[in-house]
């Protein structure tokens, strides 16, 4: 059996407005990219660059049973396709109410 030898990764958190529960961004030592956790209620007055970068996004969700359940997309600005979720509930498009986005780019300014 080989034994690989582990390496330690660093964690940086950057806590935006100050606060956990609020805009959070991740990066990961050795990684090219971010993982950004952003409220629903932050998304609209959020001026960020990182989020209207391409990129994975996940919306977390709570159902009417108590359940929890996750949305996954992708969008070339996830900003504008975030504020698009948001007017498509009010509109009575979708049916899900998300709190919660996590959101993952790159770091590549090409």
């Amino acid at each position: 059996m080989v034994h690989e030898k582990k390496h330690g990764k660093t964690i940086e958190l950057f806590l935006v407005n100050g606060t956990a529960d609020s805009l959070i961004i991740a990066e990961l030592s050795n990684w090219n990219g971010q993982a950004i956790k952003i409220p629903r209620i932050e998304i609209a007055s959020c001026n960020r660059e990182e989020i209207t970068q391409a990129g994975v996004y996940f919306l977390f969700c709570k159902e009417d049973d108590g359940t929890d359940s996750v949305y996954i997309g992708e969008a070339e600005n996830v900003k504008e396709r975030l504020i698009q979720h948001l007017r498509d509930y009010q509109a009575d498009k979708e049916k899900y109410y998300w709190n919660t986005a996590v959101i993952f780019i790159g770091n590549c300014r090409c």
